[in-house]
């Protein structure tokens, strides 16, 4: 959840002067590691220590206003693991430079650092919001039919019965899509007229267009084409198919928060990322040290793992090995924050379990780039391998792994967690009269109606078959008893198409709220039993454990 520009800031600023406070300390820990090399003491746990002090200041001095410094142990850092590599000890001229170089590391580390004050870095995620469809409709009763029927879903609908004004419209306020009739009261193919004079003289390139007409013939469809339609459906329409396209037409970023794990035994360092990537609207969490790694995986399911390269206890690359000894984490993308830039060094590291490099120091804003990019590319190929190929939303068992991490999330944070199980009522009766096709409109009217109006940090699932579920983060069993009973509402309202004329259709639900200790199958067993009482009394209704 972000925080207020001064908050964010003042966050940073304490970090900053934590991290000032204790470099004299680094320092004179890696002057006593100089001394022993000096002294003759080469062995490996002493080049180890001393190349991981240097590496810290590396990574992390820029990013707390020490560039020069950082610089510096950049190139100290080189010989260090150079020396590291090669058995034999450095000559005179290496020996001297790296003196040199620590000399220069100290006079940089004692100087005033050198911040510059940057906004906090917006989130890459647009957030959910009702999108805006302008009508060109001058039937009224279709028109005032698409704007109920699109409304339940988040739309709002502007209707226009014939062309004037609408230019106006659009130049005041761009909307998110246009539906159009091609016949108006101006002439047989005003709609398509209207469309091509507005694309001359303002910029639709983003705003996609459907035409709806009792015109079916080559002439009106060639014109809508030239005119830059989207989609052309024949009158008439069942608005579900035109909810279809409009949801694929106008579908933004509406996820949730991606889940970001930091690793890195820098402690200032990796809480500066987290605060970084949480004020850009991530879910971030920054772990010291390696050996939390498996215990908070368990309890958790990010998108992606940030890792420091060297660490005292575990490398990255050790770390990487032990996460992908767990089936549960093969498709974890894990990318490497380090100062390493040797090749060779990247490749091993990638061929031992990563997937990327990100080079330390590394700007926020850039930071927030880099991860959102890789974090929403890990989610859409998980997608393709966790959501229900007909409504797109997650898989039976995708559904379970996710409900046990917010149980262990929940759990561990003390946040309520909530279960829904819902069923369409005699769906099968819609099966055989209305035929399978108009099922499946049924199951993706659903499932389209859920996605659009539960919040972004819930998750709905296609739980199989005319089932559904939904896990309600932070929500007590009344407020996802209200917002089911709404969308209840509004689901049965809404008008289902077929060759036998409009039919509607309800569901049923049940909602259990976890306890202390609830695990995965007790939840769902306490919902499903609530769901058959709420079959067995009536159906069309949603009922919790204290009805």
């Amino acid at each position: 959840m972000t925080i207020t520009e001064q908050a964010y800031q003042a966050e940073l600023a304490a970090l900053r002067a934590e991290y000032a406070a204790d470099l004299p300390g680094r320092l004179a820990e890696i002057n006593t590691l100089w001394h022993a090399l000096e002294a003759g003491d080469w062995s490996d746990s002493v080049l180890h220590m001393l190349h991981l002090q240097i590496h810290r200041l590396a990574g992390a001095g820029t990013t707390f206003g020490y560039a020069g410094m950082s610089k510096t142990a950049r190139g100290l850092e080189k010989h260090l693991l150079s020396w590291q590599r090669n058995t034999s000890r450095p000559g005179a001229l290496a020996w001297q430079a790296a003196r040199l170089q620590l000399a220069k590391l100290a006079e940089e580390a004692n100087g005033a650092p050198q911040i510059e004050t940057d906004p906090a870095p917006s989130s890459l995620l647009a957030p959910m919001e009702s999108r805006l469809i302008y009508l060109v409709e001058d039937d009224q009763a279709l028109a005032e039919d698409f704007r109920l029927q699109l409304g339940r879903f988040g739309y709002g609908v502007r209707v226009f019965p014939n062309t004037e004004g609408v230019e106006a419209a659009v130049a005041e306020q761009r909307p998110d899509a246009m539906v159009l009739d091609v016949v108006l009261p101006e002439g047989d193919l005003a709609g398509t007229d209207l469309l091509r004079d507005l694309r001359s003289r303002l910029d639709l390139s983003e705003v996609p267009v459907i035409f709806v007409s009792a015109r079916d013939d080559f002439d009106a469809r060639l014109a809508a084409i030239r005119a830059g339609a989207d989609a052309y459906y024949h009158k008439p329409v069942d608005p579900m198919f035109l909810l279809d396209r409009l949801e694929h037409l106008t579908r933004r970023e509406a996820d949730a928060p991606f889940r970001i794990l930091i690793v890195d035994d820098e402690a200032a360092l990796a809480e500066h990322y987290a605060l970084v990537l949480r004020q850009a609207g991530m879910r971030a969490t920054a772990l010291t040290q390696p050996r939390q790694v498996l215990e908070w995986l368990a309890g958790n399911d990010p998108e992606l793992l940030l890792t420091d390269l060297y660490m005292p206890e575990c490398s990255g690359m050790e770390l990487a090995r032990l996460v992908r000894q767990d089936d549960r984490y093969l498709t974890l993308p894990i990318v490497f924050l380090s100062t390493e830039q040797a090749l060779e060094q990247q490749l091993k590291a990638m061929s031992l379990g990563g997937d990327d490099f990100l080079g330390k120091p590394i700007e926020d804003r850039h930071l927030v780039t880099a991860v959102t990019i890789r974090a929403r590319r890990a989610r859409e190929l998980r997608a393709l391998m966790s959501q229900d190929s007909l409504t797109g939303l997650l898989t039976h068992a995708r559904f379970k792994e996710r409900l046990d991490a917010e149980l262990a999330r929940g759990q561990r944070n003390g946040s309520a967690v909530t279960l829904a199980l819902l069923d369409i009522d005699h769906f099968k009766t819609v099966n055989d009269e209305h035929g399978h096709l108009a099922g499946d409109r049924v199951l993706k009217t659903l499932a389209n109606l859920l996605r659009r109006r539960i919040r972004r940090s819930d998750v709905v699932a296609r739980y199989g078959g005319e089932e559904f579920a939904v896990i309600f983060n932070d929500c007590d069993e009344r407020d996802a008893l209200h917002m089911l009973g709404t969308i209840r509402e509004d689901f049965s309202a809404i008008q289902h198409g077929a060759k036998e004329g409009a039919f509607q259709v309800t569901f049923s639900g049940g909602i259990a709220a976890a306890h202390a200790g609830s695990s995965v199958d007790s939840l769902i067993e306490r919902a499903d039993q609530n769901l058959y009482r709420a079959k067995d009394s009536g159906r069309n209704r949603v009922l919790v454990s204290s009805d």
